[in-house]
């Protein structure tokens, strides 16, 4: 994976574009977990949580395309099928640990502990979403050039 200016901005815009068509248009989150959370961390406190939700998707995009080059795997399916299972794994963990230590007032401790694991679902469609809108991007950069 190379780091350029043009595959930050591909990010970013892809991080934009999946966020506002699949949590805001589409309404995922709440149509999967059906709790007033959603509306708490998306609406409510969403200079705060967007943010957030930039810098954990970042790391988990860039966990899971570092597994992918290290696996040798260099195929768009690939690839996205990588971003999915490491996004489901990752999440998962992170429902495991918090759903197996008392809850705090701490956001992702209720989110998990009120959620749980319909959590993956929605984080593995975002995840994937931003891959598909990335990969587009950077090889739309590509061919303009």
């Amino acid at each position: 994976m190379v780091v350029s200016a043009s595959s930050i901005l591909s990010f970013f815009f892809a991080c934009f574009v999946s966020l506002f068509s699949v949590t805001y248009s589409l309404r995922l989150p709440y149509r999967l977990t059906k709790s007033p959370l959603v509306k708490e961390y998306y609406e409510t406190n969403y200079v705060t949580s967007i943010p957030t939700e930039l810098f954990f998707i970042g790391c988990y995009f860039v966990v899971a395309l570092q597994i992918a080059n290290a696996l040798g795997m260099n195929t768009y399916i690939e690839k996205l099928m990588i971003v999915g299972l490491t996004t489901a794994i990752l999440t998962a963990a992170f429902c495991f640990y918090f759903r197996s230590v008392p809850k705090t007032d701490n956001f992702f401790s209720r989110w998990f502990h009120t959620v749980g694991y319909a959590s993956v679902l929605y984080d593995v469609i975002l995840l994937m979403t931003v891959f598909v809108v990335y990969s587009y991007m950077c090889n739309a950069s590509k061919n303009s050039q």
